[in-house]
């Protein structure tokens, strides 16, 4: 996978398939692993946990560039992963999936350039937003 996969964009001069029909780009959100976070610790602490999650987005994908800018893999690996992480537990799969291939990059003595970032983080707010919203309220069984 390449980060133009994870991004949901086409591989530059990629050959388009025959029939057409151009290969999904992974989902904004995952509402399964959304669920199984529900599952775990109820819908009012993921909520929380997700609406914390977006909150310090910005202040995660500013890590990410300053540390790919100063060009220190150490930070960087430490700033994807934790932005990996995160975003997996709220079932953010298209920034999760582009956090893999950041890290694997930098895991092979590379830095990457993560200028889809903001893009893929501005897609996530108002998808995430709307599947939190149409969860159903804790029930007290």
């Amino acid at each position: 996978m390449t980060l133009g996969d994870a991004a949901g964009k086409p591989p530059t001069g990629a050959a388009q398939p025959n029939s057409g029909v151009h290969p999904r780009p992974p989902q904004v959100v995952d509402e399964s692993k959304l669920q199984d976070l529900v599952d775990h610790v109820g819908r009012t602490a993921a909520a929380t946990f997700a609406s914390n999650f977006l909150a310090l987005l910005r202040d995660r994908l500013t890590q990410v560039h300053t540390a790919l800018g100063t060009a220190d893999p150490e930070h960087a690996l430490d700033a994807v992963l934790s932005l990996k992480t995160s975003s997996a537990m709220v079932g953010a799969e298209q920034l999760t999936r582009y956090c893999t291939g950041l890290e694997k990059e930098l895991r092979e003595g590379r830095i990457p350039n993560a200028d889809a970032l903001p893009r893929i983080a501005a897609d996530l707010r108002p998808a995430l937003t709307d599947v939190l919203a149409s969860m159903p309220p804790d029930t007290d069984g």
